[in-house]
């Protein structure tokens, strides 16, 4: 199909795969068909999908461009090796599988999987050459028969693509695969022959040996596996690969029912555990991954006073995909469903966040639509919806589809689905703990925060089986406490220190502390009070202000998220790409900004408490900013004498600022009954334009000046969403994201009058960022950083684009979480930790 060159990418310093078309097959198709087509491949980003870079054509030839990898094709290894041990043979099948399943759910079919586009790299498989075959059969049509190339191989062709049919679905690929893994077990594939007529004579009439009869070693629920997925029919075999990638290492899970019942006797069908595969994505930001405690609250908890066996523990990672990792967000970010068979997570989405739910029999998640800038999801008790918050909205929508609908406009904080469809949740106007129907109403009064005594809000409650009483946590000045209400008296009792307590079914209670030790205690239910000392039971729990990141189903499912965010570092990169390490020390570093004379940082620790340090660089000290409440998304006044920021003390994000020195309090710039987010400063330093978040419009951007009286003015409030503002270092240009084409990009307008309009980026773009000089606008693709040559003399023209650099650097697509230094050579980026992120 093409000739491989080795070659050089000049601009980025890399060696790369360039494939060049042959030449026959470049001149029967339609050039600008095929590259259309293939840019549906370039979207695909998965650990074990080799990337596709580039592509393009040239003196009448196409090409295109993948990453060059060391290592070898599965081809070459099977060469020398003839057969692979079988748990080799098993890890590589399934991290095909994986790659397979991301593809497919994005409507994406290989077509071609055979040992030859398999590369072996440090141990992991990546998968090469998706979306070519289907880009050359749209582009050539019936024209490809002039050059003699056959879509596909012959011995791993599944029977419906060897007949030719062109509506093929994801089932013909793991026929592919199943082939393969034949090859790998056996030595051969499964179907051989002196022609390629007589391989396919056989594919569509023969039924594949058992692979067992070749190798007396492979297990038989393997044996089972391979020869499900070789069905001839469809519909026979496995329908995604995850399901494949399953019955590789369960036994049972490729029974037929038949099969089960005519099991012999002491034939065991219970599942066994999944063999450690160490995969890329582990590896690399960013990384989600989900660490499912199945059963695990069981074991632990099983009264002592009832002798049982020992509950079952289990344990496993689910690794998630990059473009579906989890989003820097406030409030909590997962829930496990009633059963614990599905995961919803807080996600980054192109316009910021959503939700996705997460099946754990699954390699991939499903954004759930509607969702948009969610936080704190929650399910309702029979497991078929979702409540969230969208800012001060708790909306709720089932997980088989529809709208999202408004229960309530009350701000709230953490939300409890109960039996009786009633959800309990934090509300404002007083604070407390409110029950309103999922239908709607109006809320009803449960708890009142003692403010006098230094409450500031009852958060994270369950209702406790019964019905007769509420747990929460209680925020105050001082550390979070796990209190008790009883609804039949109004009493509230405070049993210890404690974050996020879950009641679970053994009479126990689950609970975070600050450092991130989850804890456990036995609870009576009758008399509201805990019988014995706490226990640990895990550690490394992520935890943040008055909230921790882990779930409890009423089966037992126990789901957290672990952080390594700690590990973060700070790092200066110049325009090619060159690191140099800013911070000797490793923290969860966040939204660092140079001063205006460069000399000092300024920057967030994301963690327990959300607090803001000044770094001086030539000195190498830092100091803590900020004492009081989470705060967010610091910038230095354009003079350099003070740092505004967003704080919420527990009644909402809103505007402050301190002296850059430290010394004095922090004091409000504004506080409304609206969230407020982003700062971006005029050069005068007597107005700013901010993000605003409103339940009608959602996220927009205004404008307060200093030297009056404080008013907010509306700069865009449109239906879409606006958000990430940086003013131009003159003040006459606005940059900022918008998702009004459908997808995010980078959108310049005049200022302050705004009817001048261009939009910068055309393929995706977040954070955008101003050069010193004004010239060029820096944003973000992906893991790149992108600069746009920009002229404003004698009116505004966008230049030419080039790609400066990428690396695992933190993103955030609802603020830009990188500057650039006065001498506008200098970046300052969020390095993540090597495997940043567990769940």
């Amino acid at each position: 199909m093409a000739i491989v060159y080795l070659a050089e990418d000049l601009k980025h310093h890399r060696q790369v795969a360039l494939k060049v078309l042959r030449p026959e097959l470049s001149a029967v198709i339609g050039a600008e068909r095929f590259l259309r087509e293939i840019r549906i491949a370039a979207k695909l980003n998965h650990p074990h999908i080799l990337q596709l870079y580039d592509s393009g054509h040239a003196e009448g030839l196409l090409f295109y461009v993948m990453p060059y990898v060391e290592g070898e094709s599965l081809r070459a290894h099977l060469e020398r090796e003839k057969e692979l041990g079988i748990d080799e043979a098993i890890q590589i099948t399934q991290q095909v599988a994986s790659a397979l399943e991301y593809a497919h759910r994005q409507g994406i079919i290989h077509r071609d999987i055979k040992p030859e586009n398999i590369l072996l790299h440090e141990g992991e498989a990546m998968v090469t050459d998706f979306g070519i075959a289907l880009a050359l059969r749209v582009a050539g049509g019936e024209r490809l028969t002039e050059t003699g190339l056959s879509l596909g191989t012959p011995q791993y062709m599944s029977p419906e693509q060897a007949t030719g049919e062109r509506e093929l679905d994801g089932r013909s690929d793991i026929y592919s695969l199943a082939s393969v893994l034949y090859e790998m077990l056996a030595g051969e594939a499964p179907y051989t022959g002196p022609t390629v007529q007589a391989i396919i004579a056989k594919v569509l009439t023969e039924k594949a040996p058992d692979v067992r009869a070749l190798r007396d070693s492979v297990p038989p629920h393997l044996g089972r596996a391979v020869a499900k997925a070789l069905s001839k029919l469809p519909a026979d075999r496995f329908h995604a690969a995850a399901e494949f990638s399953e019955a590789l290492v369960r036994p049972g899970a490729a029974w037929a029912p038949e099969e089960v019942a005519a099991a012999p006797p002491g034939t065991t069908t219970a599942p066994v555990p999944v063999p450690a595969i160490k995969s890329r994505a582990q590896l690399t930001w960013p990384v989600v991954a989900i660490l499912a405690t199945i059963a695990a609250i069981w074991g632990w908890l099983r009264p002592t006073s009832t002798p049982a066996p020992p509950g079952v523990l289990a344990r496993f990672v689910v690794t998630l995909p990059s473009s579906q990792q989890l989003a820097e967000a406030p409030g909590r970010f997962v829930a496990v469903s009633p059963d614990g068979s599905r995961l919803v997570y807080v996600g980054i989405s192109p316009d910021g966040r959503q939700l996705y739910e997460r099946a754990l029999d699954q390699l991939s998640a499903r954004p759930i639509p509607g969702t948009e800038g969610a936080t704190n999801p929650f399910f309702s008790h029979d497991g078929q919806w979702v409540g969230f918050n969208v800012d001060a909205e708790l909306k709720r929508v089932a997980l088989t589809g529809g709208a999202a609908l408004t229960v309530t406009d009350s701000t709230f904080v953490g939300g409890y689905w109960g039996a009786d469809d009633v959800v309990t949740f934090t509300g404002r106007n007083p604070v407390g703990l409110y029950q309103i129907p999922a239908s709607g109403g109006t809320p009803q009064l449960i708890t009142t925060a003692d403010t006098a005594q230094g409450e500031f809000e009852h958060a994270w409650p369950q209702l406790l089986p019964g019905g007769k009483a509420l747990l929460f946590t209680s925020i105050s000045r001082g550390p979070p406490r796990i209190g008790v209400a009883s609804l039949e008296t109004g009493e509230i009792t405070y049993l210890a220190e404690g974050i996020q307590p879950r009641y679970v079914e053994t009479g126990h209670l689950v609970f975070a502390r600050a450092g991130g030790s989850l804890m456990a205690a036995p609870f009576d239910l009758d008399r509201l009070e805990m019988t014995g000392p706490a226990v640990q039971m895990l550690e490394g729990v992520g935890v943040g202000g008055s909230k921790a990141d882990f779930d409890v189903s009423r089966n037992g499912t126990l789901v957290y998220l672990s952080r390594s965010a700690d590990n973060r570092s700070l790092v200066l990169v110049d325009r090619q790409g060159q690191e140099r390490l800013l911070t000797d020390e490793p923290r969860s570093y966040d939204g660092p900004r140079f001063s205006p004379d460069g000399n000092r940082i300024v920057y967030r620790v994301v963690g327990a408490n959300f607090h803001i340090w000044v770094r001086h660089l030539q000195q190498g000290t830092s100091f803590r900013l900020t004492f009081d409440g989470a705060n967010f998304y610091p910038e230095w006044t354009p003079d350099g004498t003070r740092v505004a920021f967003i704080r919420d003390r527990g009644a909402g994000p809103d505007l402050y600022w301190k002296a850059a020195d430290g010394t004095g309090s922090a004091e409000p710039i504004l506080t409304a009954a609206q969230a407020q987010w982003d700062i971006t400063w005029m050069p005068d330093g007597n107005q700013l334009v901010f993000r605003q978040n409103d339940s009608a419009t959602g996220r927009d951007l205004w404008t307060l000046r200093l030297d009056g009286d404080r008013t907010p003015e509306p700069l865009l409030t449109t239906r879409a969403e606006e958000r990430a503002p940086r003013l131009s270092p003159d003040g006459r240009y606005l940059a900022y994201v918008s998702n009004e084409s459908g997808r995010a990009e980078v959108y310049v307008r005049t200022f302050p009058d705004t009817s001048g309009k261009w939009q910068v980026s055309t393929d995706g773009g977040t954070e955008p960022l101003w050069a010193p000089s004004g010239r060029e606008l820096f944003y973000r693709n992906a893991d790149a950083v992108i600069a746009v040559a920009i002229q404003t003399q004698p009116g505004f023209r966008i230049g030419t684009e080039q790609t400066l650099f990428s690396g695992a650097y933190v993103p955030n697509p609802m603020h830009t979480n990188y500057d650039i230094h006065p001498d506008g050579e200098q970046f300052v980026m969020v390095r993540s930790a090597e495997g940043e992120t567990r769940l």
